[in-house]
């Protein structure tokens, strides 16, 4: 089920992957205090990888999907934040995939 979410982040690591076609995608890991999600990109203009550093606060708002087992979200609209919260805005964080798996 795909569900459209604006979730606050911080984004945990940054990778530029080769496609077959010969161009690139950029993968996102971010996350809370809740856990992790991927944010993808296709086709992105070269340098875009490089605005997103570990660490850093952004807002992302787009359709969330589960992809082999993971969460993620294609091409989301990125706010750069300062905050770790978005203003009139439910904190949407249960969507994302827990960090480690909890025992039972």
């Amino acid at each position: 089920t795909d569900q459209n979410a604006t979730i606050p982040l911080k984004i945990i690591s940054v990778k530029r992957v080769p496609l077959l076609t010969g161009r690139s995608m950029v993968d996102v890991r971010a996350g809370d205090e809740t856990g992790t999600i991927s944010l993808k990109w296709f086709h992105v203009p070269r340098g875009m990888d490089q605005r997103f550093q570990p660490g850093k606060q952004i807002i992302a708002t787009g359709t969330v999907k589960r992809y082999m087992g993971r969460v993620e979200m294609a091409h989301p609209e990125i706010t750069w934040s300062t905050s770790s919260l978005v203003p009139d805005s439910p904190k949407s964080t249960s969507l994302l995939v827990p960090d480690s798996p909890k025992s039972t």
